[in-house]
C-alpha cells in the first residue's frame, strides 16, 4: 500500500550526538544517518534542521566524503564533542535554543537527544523520542567512574521516555521493558528492505545443498570498535582453526582496528581476517550474499539492521544475547555476550547443511516482518497521529 505523506507547516528539529562532516559548504553522515533516513522527517515537515556534531576531518575520513553520504535539503546546527561541563552547558544552551524555535522535536535518545526532548516537554513542543540504544550495554562498567555514568545515563534515559508524549522504539521488546513510557508509542525499526525476492532464498539453498568440505565463510557488519565484539569473533576463529575447522571471516566496517589486527597477528590469522573497511551500502548485499554464516557478536544493539539484511538475503546467523538480537534469532544460534565458547559452539552446531537450510530459510521468512512498506506504514500512521 502506498502512503502521501501530508506536509505540515512544521519546523521539525532532529537531535542527536551522531557525528556529520562538512566540507566547504557540503554536509555528510559518518553512519547510518543518511538521506533516505533523513527523508522520513523531510517528507512532514516544511523544514528540517539537525543539531549533531562533528570533529575535523583527517585523511581517513575520504570513505565518508562521498556523493553516496551527502545531505540535502536540511540546515545545520554542528558542534564539537564535549570535553567538560563547560562545553555541554554551552551546548545544553544551544539546544534551548533551537527548541524554542520548532514546533516538533525529534530527539534520538543520546544525551543531547535527552536534552532536546526535556526543553521540548519543558516548553509544550510536540516530540517524539527514538529509542535505537540501551546506555546501559554501551557504556565500559569495569571501574566505578564507568559504572556510575552508565547508571547517570540509565536514569536519565527512563525519565525522559516515560514521560515523552511519544515514543518509537527500534525493537518490539527489549528496550520498551528497559524504558518504558506512559505515553503514545510504536515498535518500528528504521532498516530499509525492499521486498524479498524468494529466488535469492532458492539460490541460498541450491548453494548449501552443493558444499563441498571447503572453508566456510562467516562475515561481520560494523564499525571496528569494542562495541560490536569481533574481538570474540577472532578468538573463536583461533579456536575454530586448532579444531582443523578452516573458516575466514571478513569485517566490513569503518575504523583502523588496530587492536583488532594486533589480535589477528597474535593467533597468527592474517590469512584468514580480512578487513574490507568501507563499504557502500549496495555492495554490502552482494558480499551477505556470498557469504555461509553472518556474525553479529555485539556486546551491545538497539536491532542490528545490518543482521536483517543479512537475513533478507537468507544468510544464516549468529548472535549475541544482546538488545533486540534475541528477538530475530533461534535460542540455539544465541551466545552469552563476550563468550568465546559460547560463539564457537553455535557457529559449529549451524555449520552442518540440515541446519544451514532451517536456518536459511527462518532467516529470510522473519526478515519479512521487517520490509519497507509495512514499517513505512506503521510509521505514516504513528507520525499523522501526531501530527493531527
Amino acid at each position: 500500500m502506498e502512503f502521501q505523506t501530508q506536509k505540515q507547516k512544521s519546523f521539525a528539529l532532529f537531535v542527536h550526538g551522531h557525528t556529520f562532516l562538512k566540507q566547504e559548504e557540503e554536509y555528510y553522515t559518518t553512519g547510518s544517518l543518511n538521506q533516505e533516513v533523513m527523508n522520513r522527517y523531510i517528507s512532514w515537515y516544511d523544514s528540517l534542521r539537525v543539531f549533531g556534531t562533528t570533529r575535523s576531518i583527517g585523511e581517513s575520513d575520504s570513505v565518508f566524503l562521498q556523493e553516496k553520504n551527502k545531505l540535502e535539503g536540511i540546515s545545520f546546527e554542528l558542534v564539537i564533542v564535549h570535553r567538560n561541563l563547560l562545553t555541554l552547558f554551552e551546548n545544553a544552551r544551544k539546544i534551548k535554543s533551537e527548541v524554542r524555535n520548532s514546533t516538533m522535536v525529534i530527539g534520538r535518545m543520546s544525551l543531547y537527544g535527552a536534552i532536546a526532548l526535556h526543553y521540548a516537554k519543558k516548553f509544550g513542543v510536540k516530540h517524539i523520542a527514538e529509542v535505537v540504544s540501551c546506555p546501559w550495554d554501551s557504556r565500559h562498567k569495569k571501574n566505578p567512574k564507568g559504572l556510575l555514568i552508565a547508571l547517570i545515563y540509565r536514569i536519565i534515559y527512563r525519565v525522559i521516555i516515560k514521560n515523552a508524549d511519544n515514543v518509537l522504539y527500534v525493537t518490539s521488546s527489549f528496550l520498551q521493558r528497559r524504558y518504558p513510557t506512559k505515553n503514545n508509542a510504536i515498535s518500528c525499526s528504521d532498516v530499509d528492505l525492499k521486498q524479498q525476492d524468494i529466488t535469492i532464498l532458492q539460490k541460498r539453498l541450491s548453494t548449501i545443498q552443493k558444499r563441498e568440505s571447503e572453508a566456510f565463510k562467516l562475515c561481520s557488519v560494523g564499525a571496528c570498535n569494542y562495541y560490536k565484539g569481533h574481538d570474540i569473533a577472532i578468538k573463536g576463529l583461533a579456536k575454530l582453526r586448532s579444531e582443523v575447522i578452516c573458516c575466514h571471516y571478513y569485517i566490513v566496517g569503518s575504523g583502523e582496528g588496530e587492536k583488532l589486527k594486533e589480535l589477528v597477528q597474535k593467533y597468527k590469522l592474517e590469512k584468514y581476517v580480512h578487513f574490507l573497511g568501507y563499504l557502500p551500502h549496495g555492495d554490502i548485499f552482494s558480499l551477505l550474499e556470498s557469504m555461509d554464516i553472518y556474525l553479529q557478536p555485539s556486546r551491545q544493539e538497539g536491532l542490528p539492521r545490518a543482521l536483517l539484511e543479512a537475513m533478507s538475503v537468507g544468510c544464516p546467523a549468529i548472535g549475541s544475547k544482546v538488545g533486540g538480537i534475541p528477538e530475530l534469532l533461534s535460542d540455539e544460534y544465541l551466545f552469552k555476550k563476550n563468550s568465546v565458547n559460547g560463539l564457537m559452539r553455535a557457529v559449529k552446531k549451524i555449520m552442518t547443511k540440515e541446519n544451514l537450510e532451517a536456518a536459511a530459510k527462518k532467516n529470510f521468512e522473519k526478515s519479512k516482518e521487517y520490509e519497507r512498506c509495512l514499517l513505512d506504514e506503521k510509521r505514516t500512521s504513528f507520525y499523522a497521529s501526531i501530527l493531527k
